[in-house]
């Protein structure tokens, strides 16, 4: 394989690790637009994107 099929293969990797740690976020109950804010502050309307999911049944900032 050539340097650059290899650097495709590594940036494919850490994409799926990124997105693992983004779903495993979102299992966890962390809010769509708290993960939105962190990775794209200048992105979609964060308060739009709370107003629609609702405030999460359990709250997970409470959890210890």
């Amino acid at each position: 394989m050539d340097t650059q099929g290899n650097a495709a293969l590594v940036g494919d990797q850490i994409e799926d690790a990124q997105a693992e740690q983004v779903m495993d976020m979102l299992e966890e109950h962390v809010p769509l637009s708290l993960l939105m804010d962190l990775t794209a502050p200048t992105g979609p309307d964060s308060r739009a994107i709370l107003e629609a999911e609702g405030v999460p049944e359990q709250h997970w900032w409470e959890q210890g």
